[in-house]
């Protein structure tokens, strides 16, 4: 009896630590695309301002913010809100949600504060 208890035990402590294992890959995955996908997206994106000063910025209209395949998987791109180019520059708090495909739990959330880039994992 004690034994089946033991058993018990072990199996839910393993159930417990491959949910949390397959969490972690997939944010894993998520971050090694993704990030660098959103910070290219970004830069993308002043380097249009700078071509189109005061323009609506639309992400189809950036190369390196179009959805993607990238080694299998779907990376899509999207804007929390309508953002016009500040002049010639992306106006401070421009940010974009990144998506891909390998990852069920998490999404790439990027930022540019006017300064720099900022790209941090989300849960969905």
């Amino acid at each position: 009896m004690e034994l089946l208890i033991v058993i018990v035990i072990i199996t839910i402590l393993i159930t417990g630590a491959l949910f949390n294992y397959f969490q972690y890959k997939d944010q894993a995955n998520l971050i090694k695309t993704a990030l660098n996908y959103g910070k290219g997206c970004i830069v993308g994106a002043w380097y249009y301002c700078n071509k189109h000063p005061n323009e609506r910025i639309v992400l189809s209209n950036i190369q390196e913010c179009q959805n993607a395949t990238f080694k299998g998987e779907s990376i899509k791109v999207e804007t929390e809100e309508s953002y016009n180019c500040d002049g010639d520059t992306l106006p401070e708090g421009f940010t974009i949600k990144v998506y891909s495909s390998s990852s069920n739990f998490y999404y790439v959330k990027c930022t540019y504060n006017g300064i720099s880039i900022f790209c941090t994992p989300k849960e969905k």
